[in-house]
């Protein structure tokens, strides 16, 4: 099973000399486990990296990508214009674009860019480099493979045109778009709501901001003057909602259900080296050519005609390019002969050995494609996509029913895989499905 773990730091490491409370001679985390799913496993508070590393492998966890947490006190947000419209001269244009607005030197900070907004803004994440550069070695002092550090402001369950607070330990954790989002002091709340509504009432459409409160249910009295001082602003319209589990659960939670993906600050001079896992990485790959590859020969096996020709053709040239991306080097393949250096790559990655277990799902998928394609009735493949980050294939397909695609989910899930229906709609003569395999 693909566990995450999700590490917060709650205090400062000592050595950046910081007059702050909560120093230590190596910051402690509080801690959150999940299985591949979001389904939280197990959670603990105050500890270093090294004794969380103990703790799972006394819980027989003997792997966890690890996601940093970074409060969100930490970082400034801001949107800014970059008349650049190329990447590289955006990247260049950027600092000088955020540097007014900074209270510290541009050599101080590490910047985080998130893509072009619906305004034409970027939106920036700005943290102080020192310090992520302790909590970055922290994070890594053990042996687990750190995926990401992202900011617990872009955690917050939050949709888009709305706004979301999170009030904890008398304090407002507030998102007020993507990537937007600080921290203040509760007394300061209703000041800073106000300054949101005004901003949002620059838009064009003037109506009351759908506005999510959430607090600790055993902390909701102690707010309620804070609460009331909020509602007596206008344009608001306010919903109030109590969790149970820790704050940091309670984000997690949040980042799941969230649609877009969290800024990664690991880039520029913090990017990270391959993992030692990276050969792993890059059989996955030719696992998702494989794939690609006995679907295209499934077609042709389960149907006759020009119509699964077709199909078949267009999921082999599917191949053949995610095969050059792979390996672009080798020039010697084309749409006709890729099958026989795929099943080249294929012998050399399980003669290499280590856990290739996942490879195992292309041949799996393929019979449950086949036996759940009889009787005319074809599921089409409209594309197959491969994520290394996530270690994950996801099929986009018509099925010509919901029976049919779940029988083809069942029948994966059923040889040990993680399979899942993302989504199915139902269309007029089809259901638009997304199918998700990965390993468990």
């Amino acid at each position: 099973m693909a566990y995450k773990l999700f590490l917060k730091p709650i205090t400062v490491p000592a050595a950046l000399g910081e007059e702050a409370a909560g120093l230590s001679a190596e910051p402690l985390f509080n801690w959150v486990l999940t299985d591949a799913t979001g389904e939280r496993i197990a959670d603990g508070a105050a500890l270093s990296v090294q004794e969380i590393a103990t703790v799972l492998q006394q819980q027989n966890v003997s792997q966890a990508s690890v996601i940093g947490v970074i409060p969100a006190e930490r970082v400034f947000t801001a949107e800014v214009a970059v008349p650049a419209k190329q990447q590289r001269y955006v990247a260049q244009a950027l600092p000088f674009a955020v540097e007014e607005l900074l209270a510290e030197d541009l050599e101080e900070v590490h910047l985080v860019p998130g893509k072009k907004n619906k305004i034409g803004k970027y939106p920036v994440a700005v943290i102080n480099k020192a310090y992520f550069a302790a909590i970055l070695d922290a994070l890594k002092s053990s042996n687990l493979v750190l995926d990401q550090v992202i900011a617990e402001g872009d955690m917050v369950p939050w949709q888009d045109g709305t706004v979301s607070v999170i009030l904890d330990d008398q304090q407002a954790l507030v998102n007020y778009g993507q990537h937007g989002f600080c921290k203040v002091d509760i007394r300061n709340l209703p000041l800073l709501m106000d300054s949101i509504r005004q901003m949002f009432d620059a838009g064009e459409v003037k109506t009351d901001i759908p506005v999510s409160i959430y607090l600790h249910g055993a902390e909701k009295e102690q707010y309620a003057i804070d609460l009331a001082a909020i509602e007596q602003i206008s344009g608001m319209d306010l919903k109030q909602d109590v969790f149970s589990s820790s704050l940091l659960s309670f984000l997690v939670a949040g980042k799941y259900s969230r649609s877009d993906s969290p800024l990664d600050f690991c880039l520029g001079e913090f990017k990270q080296k391959e993992a030692t896992n990276s050969h792993w990485r890059k059989w996955l790959g030719v696992a998702a050519v494989g794939f690609l590859w006995l679907v295209s020969e499934v077609s042709l096996n389960v149907g006759k005609g020009i119509y699964y020709q077709t199909q078949a053709d267009s999921l082999r040239a599917s191949a053949f390019q995610e095969y050059k991306k792979h390996f672009p080097d080798d020039r010697r393949v084309t749409e006709h002969n890729v099958k026989k250096y795929l099943e080249s790559k294929l012998r050399a990655a399980q003669n290499q050995g280590g856990n290739f277990e996942f490879l195992n799902v292309l041949s799996e998928a393929g019979q449950h494609y086949k036996s759940v394609s009889n009787n005319g009735k074809s599921i089409e493949f409209k594309s197959i996509n491969f994520s290394e980050q996530r270690s994950e294939l996801t099929l986009e397909l018509n099925a010509q029913s919901l029976d049919q695609l779940d029988r083809l989910k069942s029948g994966i899930a059923g040889e040990g895989y993680e399979a899942k229906i993302s989504s199915a709609i139902k269309e007029k003569d089809y259901i638009r499905g997304r199918l998700t395999v990965a390993q468990r």
